[in-house]
């Protein structure tokens, strides 16, 4: 590893950069000092976690002489994403200015995005059979496909009193704005594109949540209709070579146990594939199930260095039925996953 500055030279140039000088406090700077292992940092809004993140990173790039390849840096939208490339690059640019030859890391080199995009760039990298030839749905294609090939989403061609129990029971996702409201009260059921919509939510939720189907089909009821639907509906994505975000994560999280899932996480060459060695997340309260279980296996290698920054208070997705629980568990979860303690 090449260490091309110290940490104090590195924080005396950023406190130099013209109009954006940075200052850190003492709780930040032990964030950005922090040698080893799982590093948890729970903010509130303002208070500069994401600008700790991306100091961070450079901490490591420039003064631990980390090879960018082995460094993913995560957060959950692409704009979001192109701010931390942002920031990593003009900090850089400016350091380099002071010590020059920090010019040499190449920025580009990291991994750095929202974890679905990069699960899908890594998988194609790496020619992962079971995700070749597959085209990736955003969030609207998601919704026209579900609308076009879910049978939940299709009306029944006759009035059914299963239809109504069904979507009576899941009331409070396709009635969630005025007009759904406005069906509801006048005892209607869900039109096609409220039936799409819910219906994405819930397949959604089934894969993100990590949900077991076989015991969904033992409640029977409206849980075994839940089932089938959402079985019929993986199927319809299998038959047109399509991946929704969430099965795109549960294809990641199978590949990362694959002898190729391997190579990415162990590398085979110190330079051209040094595997990864270091995580960093932002907005990590917004994490579910299965993204959790892609980041603890992410950073699985000893000494498990994976960086989480977060504000339990300010979960973007809270109002679709989303939690914190990943975001204020994080202790928990490294200590079960390997036994280790939390800073």
């Amino acid at each position: 590893m090449a260490t091309y500055i110290t940490l104090s030279q590195m924080f005396q140039a950023l406190e130099e950069v013209p109009e954006r000088a940075v200052k850190l406090s003492d709780t930040q700077k032990e964030i950005v000092e922090h040698e080893k292992g799982p590093l948890w940092v729970i903010a509130g809004p303002g208070s500069g976690k994401t600008e700790t993140l991306v100091l961070r990173c450079l901490k490591l790039l420039l003064v631990d002489g980390i090879n960018p390849k082995s460094i993913m840096i995560t957060t959950f939208t692409e704009k979001a994403g192109r701010n931390l490339q942002d920031r990593l690059t003009t900090y850089k640019y400016h350091i380099a200015k002071k010590y020059p030859k920090v010019a040499q890391v190449d920025l580009f080199q990291l991994r750095v995005g929202t974890l679905h995009s990069l699960c899908n760039s890594i998988m194609i990298e790496y020619r992962y059979p079971a995700y070749r030839d597959y085209t990736p749905l955003d969030d609207l294609e998601q919704l026209l496909f579900t609308y076009f090939h879910s049978d939940l989403a299709k009306p029944p061609r006759q009035f059914s009193h299963e239809d109504e129990e069904f979507w009576n029971y899941f009331s409070y996702i396709w009635a969630a704005d005025w007009k759904g409201e406005m069906y509801l009260k006048k005892g209607w059921t869900p039109s096609r594109w409220m039936r799409a919509r819910a219906a994405q939510i819930i397949f959604n939720r089934i894969v993100e949540d990590l949900l077991d189907l076989q015991m969904m089909e033992s409640r029977r009821g409206v849980w075994k209709t839940l089932a089938e639907g959402y079985k019929q509906y993986r199927k319809s994505l299998e038959d047109n070579y399509r991946v929704d975000f969430a099965h795109m994560q549960e294809r990641f999280l199978k590949f990362l146990d694959t002898p190729l899932g391997k190579r990415f996480l162990e590398g085979s060459d110190e330079l051209t594939n040094p595997g990864l060695s270091h995580v960093l997340v932002d907005e990590y309260q917004d994490t579910n199930p299965i993204q959790e279980a892609i980041y603890l296996k992410l950073a699985n290698r000893e000494p498990h260095n994976i960086c989480v920054v977060g504000d339990d208070d300010q979960a973007l997705y809270r109002f679709r039925g989303g939690t914190v629980e990943c975001m204020i568990n994080f202790h928990n979860a490294c200590q079960r996953q390997w036994g280790v303690k939390v800073r």
